[in-house]
């Protein structure tokens, strides 16, 4: 499970980065040599990480795939995010339930037990 101080981390980055929806162009019909934000970037510009080509193959350390990813993840951070601290908020609230019905159930034991006691004279 994600902690409270990398959740913390991983909202504090996003918050930092230049906003989405990123995009790879690679797999378009007219292929590019970045990836690349419909907002400007701190820099200027839109190129988020350009991509230096060397004998028709991106270089960089960055292949196709891999720049897919990055633009997939972070297009999907803030819903991933939200919908982390979503269900952290109901685990809680079912852990609280679940304290309530385990007080209320040792109290019902608890009464029918004494119930019974004087029942029998005890």
């Amino acid at each position: 499970m994600i902690t409270q101080e990398e959740l913390a981390e991983l909202k504090r980055l996003n918050a930092l980065a230049t906003p989405g929806p990123w995009r790879s162009p690679w797999h378009d019909q007219n292929p590019g040599n970045m990836i690349s934000s419909e907002h400007p970037t701190a820099l200027g510009g839109n190129a988020v990480v350009d991509i230096v080509e060397y004998d028709s193959e991106p270089h960089l350390g960055v292949l196709t795939e891999d720049a897919d990813m990055i633009c997939v993840s972070r297009n999907l951070m803030p819903k991933l995010l939200d919908g982390i601290e979503q269900l952290q908020a109901e685990v809680e609230r079912l852990r609280e339930a679940l304290e309530r019905i385990r007080k209320e159930s040792i109290d019902c034991v608890a009464r029918e037990i004494a119930d019974q006691m004087l029942a029998h004279g005890c």
